[in-house]
């Protein structure tokens, strides 16, 4: 191995970060509904692999244009599974303890993937929103 360690670690670092900030960007830019879901090791003991394969499934069945992400930890260990819903327009909102018995009734596709409407009938849900997220596209801290 040519350097020392850390050089080789912090180059390999930065070609991962290089290739992955355009990706990430594309993200933030889009005009579409984006479906984040928590799969880091607390996720996934708490049944987040499932989550997300449901939601890719209805996702393809109902021929809806959102792409739904696995992504790593976001925090609150205590609600998992997370699932973060973003749309254009609108804050994030995060739900916790996601399971595949009362995802659907979180998601209210018409309503928050596809109309202009984004109003949700708490009393409906079995999940519990953790919270919204405030941040404009483009001004995530790095």
């Amino acid at each position: 191995m040519k350097g020392s360690a850390p050089a080789v670690i912090a180059a390999a670092f930065q070609e991962l970060k290089s290739r992955a900030e355009p990706r990430w960007q594309e993200l933030e830019d889009t005009t579409r509904s984006v479906i984040l879901v928590g799969t880091a090791t607390c996720g996934r003991a708490a049944g987040a692999r499932e989550v997300l394969q449901a939601l890719r499934n209805e996702v393809k069945k109902r021929n809806l244009d959102c792409p739904v992400i696995e992504v790593g930890c976001l925090g609150h260990c205590y609600a998992e599974p997370l699932v973060i819903i973003r749309k254009p327009g609108y804050p994030a909102i995060c739900y916790g303890r996601v399971n595949t018995v009362n995802w659907s009734g979180i998601l209210f596709w018409e309503m928050i993937l596809v109309t202009s409407s984004f109003s949700v009938p708490w009393r409906k849900m079995t999940s519990f929103p953790v919270s919204r997220i405030f941040l404009e596209p483009g001004t995530r801290k790095s």
